[in-house]
């Protein structure tokens, strides 16, 4: 299914643009006096608006901190929607990381290192981030198996609840191969967190094709289809 794109209105355009200067003036901050001794008041101070103004934007300081995961995890959703029915799981999942890598820059890798440093220093960051990232996992492999299964009916509502054990073989093995990968990118950017963004991606790239399920491509379905049983 194509992504359509959305015309945004010029009170919507603002509201982005506040909220982006939020953001960069609360990393700014945050990078100079570490996240437990910033402010709402100080990040609201440093744009030039009041705690109340804040507040319209971010419910707390924690939620600034972790609100481009909506962002990234319907860009990721569309990016699926948007890729052939037709193509095999595994390569559509490697076609949308390396689409995501094509948005890694200097700056990513920046705000990357930021919140890293910040998760090791706030243990309810790190804890905050766990539960974030494994539901971003889940609708990934979520939307990667109703795609799959996008011409089989009654098999789409075969679904893993979030938080709740269940599911075929096929699509647990799927949930977890995902998880797999976004651990492995994990190590990945952890351990090369002094290269460039190019050779990051490299190995990213390396790393996902030594991965490759033996018969990936081979058809259009799940990844966990022919191992499961």
């Amino acid at each position: 299914m194509p992504v359509v794109a959305l015309k945004l209105s010029s009170r919507e355009i603002a509201r982005q643009a506040i909220r982006d200067r939020i953001q960069q003036v609360a990393e700014m901050l945050f990078a100079e006096h570490g996240y437990r001794d910033t402010t709402v008041g100080a990040i609201a101070t440093g744009v030039g608006i009041s705690e109340r103004t804040f507040f319209r934007y971010f419910a707390t300081k924690d939620d600034l901190l972790f609100w481009s995961f909506a962002a990234d995890t319907q860009w990721v959703i569309d990016t699926i929607d948007a890729h052939p029915v037709s193509d095999d799981t595994w390569d559509t999942l490697h076609a949308v990381v390396q689409a995501a890598l094509g948005r890694l820059n200097e700056e990513a890798q920046r705000r990357a290192a930021l919140f890293q440093r910040i998760a090791a220093e706030s243990p309810h960051v790190s804890a905050a981030y766990l539960t974030h990232l494994q539901a971003f996992q889940r609708r990934i492999a979520e939307a990667l198996w109703l795609r799959s299964r996008s011409n089989l009916g009654s098999e789409a509502s075969d679904r893993i609840t979030e938080g709740r054990p269940g599911g075929s073989d096929e699509r647990i093995v799927l949930y977890a191969v995902v998880s797999s990968v976004f651990a492995a990118i994990s190590e990945v950017t952890s351990l090369s967190s002094d290269r460039t963004a190019a050779e990051q991606q490299r190995l990213i790239h390396a790393t996902l094709t030594a991965m490759r399920p033996s018969h990936a491509g081979t058809r259009a379905g799940t990844i966990g289809d022919r191992d499961a049983h």
